[in-house]
């Protein structure tokens, strides 16, 4: 993985991170709806976006695409396994989005013994104090 920095069309620096020459052999044991089983059980919701018609018609309306799901697609990412002192390993990287309770993440679940190798949450939250001008109560002090 590589950042480049530009500024403009000119590149100022970058970094990240270079795999090593040799990397094991990919190695797919799992099937994915084995990792998929994996990874619902580690999110642990009673209720997923995919399950509920009314979200699947929203996303499909949504996106302007009959085919447009909430369902994970079936996606292969190398990525560091902690288990393994950081060696790369070949893992199904799935969008998790649970309605109940709430939650989006990947969930990165290794493709030879089916563990869940890390996640990467895709919903933040943060409260930071602002100001808002309104119409009729002047400046005041908001939570964004």
């Amino acid at each position: 993985m590589i950042i480049v920095h530009a500024r403009g069309s000119e590149v100022v620096s970058f970094n990240g991170y270079l795999a090593p020459a040799e990397i094991a052999p990919a190695v797919q044991r799992v099937s994915f709806n084995r990792a998929l089983e994996s990874a619902k059980r580690f999110v642990g919701a009673s209720v997923y976006k995919w399950e509920l018609p009314s979200q699947e018609e929203f996303i499909r309306n949504e996106q302007h695409d009959e085919k447009a799901s909430f369902f994970p697609s079936q996606e292969l990412f190398w990525t560091k396994s902690k288990a393994k002192g950081g060696a790369l390993e070949l893992a199904f990287r799935l969008n998790i989005y649970a309605h109940e309770p709430m939650s989006r993440q990947y969930v990165f679940v290794s493709t030879a013994s089916g563990e869940v190798l890390g996640t990467e949450n895709l919903i933040h939250h943060a409260d930071v104090n602002g100001t808002a001008v309104t119409v009729y109560s002047g400046t005041q002090t908001i939570k964004t």
